[in-house]
């Protein structure tokens, strides 16, 4: 009887044991069950490094992928036709919002900040590509001085996500080079991330050829960042305008206006009694329908005192025009299709905005009186005369209209809206303006 009782006792324990401990269902598992949500194993993959080729000087190796630790509970209960199974990303078509909306905003940190701000752009933007992230993250250590870490990154990459032109321009920065870009414009390029990435390389180009005496090269690079960045599909940097023009003065001293640079001109003598006045009146005369001021003539050639019999000057052939952008509050003075001068401005207030459109540069003032419509007329030097040390009024059609560029007393007034709908600059610029502005010269007027 008492044996009985034992092995009932084994068989009762055994039958517990086995309904509460139950084996592994996977032979060679981790012991943890078919209910664990521990991650996987992985196993890493040994690091391939691939023949160099013409489109490849960073390396890349095959990552291991794995499952999420835990798949969503979303994820689960989804009907299983409403879940894609590769994103549509992964198939080499970004979505629209990532590709557009967030790439600008991916393309505006790259070219105005830095690396860390490519890669808080990039946390804010769901499902912006990954190979893309790394791309742009990539590049900006590079052109921020961090080329190890940049190709350490590059290394993640998949090379086949990437177009012939990112990849060009990635080695290009990782390598230090050039871009191979002659002249970047905002509609001739694939996509904003790639238009930032030419437009930073180019700002090596500048600063390169400017620590060069390449001053010609320097001030077209310096030019084509100020067009396209007003231009571009991001808000305009007023730091990187001031930077650029910045770049861009030092330069253009060199070279527009220098007497020695080269830019298309003809050659005049000056005659007896011979007057910049007299020459600009005789220049118009056997080239009719061109503009011309006696001011640009004497900046051109560097004239500080009185002209010399038989002194050769040159005068400037391309036509000159003003650039006036409202959104980034800045001007640009145009020498052909180069930029020639470029300066911060003030523009009208709520209720005065400045007016938009084509008009052309009319009466020139020095000292000028104020004269509001409907007003009595203040004149220079009135504490309420708010015109600075130059006018240059605008004409619409042939009608004068009462907008035009002037100075400020109030300085830190320039880069706000307010003014009385008119662009006011500082006194020393408007009044750099005021001499190489012909009459006559277009200027046009953009959101």
């Amino acid at each position: 009887m008492r044996a009985l009782v034992l092995l009932v006792l084994v068989v009762v324990s055994f039958l517990l044991f086995v309904r509460f401990y139950p084996a592994s269902s996977v032979e060679g598992g981790d012991g943890r069950g078919p209910g664990s949500t521990a991650a996987p194993l992985e196993v890493e993959a040994p690091a391939v490094t691939p023949e160099p080729d013409a489109d490849a000087r960073f390396l890349t190796r095959p990552r291991p992928v794995a499952e999420p630790e835990e798949r969503p509970k979303a994820f689960e209960a989804a009907p299983v036709e409403k879940i894609a199974a590769t994103p549509a990303w992964l198939e080499g078509v970004e979505p629209p919002a990532a590709r557009d909306e967030g790439e600008v905003e991916v393309a505006a940190a790259l070219l105005h900040g830095s690396s860390n701000d490519v890669r808080s752009a990039v946390a804010r933007i769901v499902g912006f590509p990954p190979d893309r992230a790394r791309m742009a993250e990539a590049f900006a250590m590079a052109v921020d001085g961090e080329a190890r870490a940049g190709l350490l990154l590059a290394t993640e990459l998949d090379e086949s996500r990437l177009s012939a032109r990112e990849k060009a321009l990635l080695q290009a920065a990782l390598g230090g080079e050039s871009t191979p870009v002659q002249r970047v414009e905002a509609g001739m390029t694939e996509s904003p991330l790639v238009l930032a990435m030419e437009m930073a390389l180019l700002e090596d180009v500048g600063a390169e050829a400017l620590s060069s005496r390449g001053y010609e090269r320097a001030a077209r690079a310096y030019s084509d960042l100020l067009l396209t960045e007003l231009d571009a599909p991001w808000a305009a940097s007023r730091e990187k305008l001031a930077e650029w023009t910045k770049g861009l003065d030092a330069a253009q001293e060199h070279h527009r206006w220098n007497p020695k640079g080269n830019w298309p001109a003809v050659e005049v003598r000056v005659p007896p009694n011979g007057t910049a006045i007299g020459i600009r009146k005789a220049y118009v005369a056997e080239h009719p329908g061109r503009v011309m001021c006696a001011g640009l003539i004497l900046q051109s050639n560097r004239v500080r005192g009185y002209l010399q019999v038989d002194q050769v000057l040159r005068i400037p052939t391309d036509p000159v025009r003003m650039l006036v952008d409202l959104s980034a509050r800045w001007t640009l003075y145009l020498a052909g299709d180069e930029v020639a001068g470029s300066w911060p401005v003030g523009i009208g207030r709520p209720g005065e905005e400045t007016i938009t459109g084509e008009f052309v540069a009319g009466n020139k003032l020095v000292d000028p009186p104020w004269m509001p419509i409907g007003r009595e007329i203040i004149p220079f030097g009135d504490p309420r005369n708010p015109l600075g040390t130059r006018w240059i009024g605008w004409f619409d059609d042939g009608v004068k209209t009462s907008f035009g560029f002037h100075g400020t007393k109030e300085p830190q007034s320039i880069g706000t809206a307010s003014s009385d709908g008119c662009i006011r600059f500082h006194n020393e610029n408007v009044e750099r303006l005021f001499e190489i502005l012909p009459e006559g010269a277009p200027i046009l007027v953009r959101e």
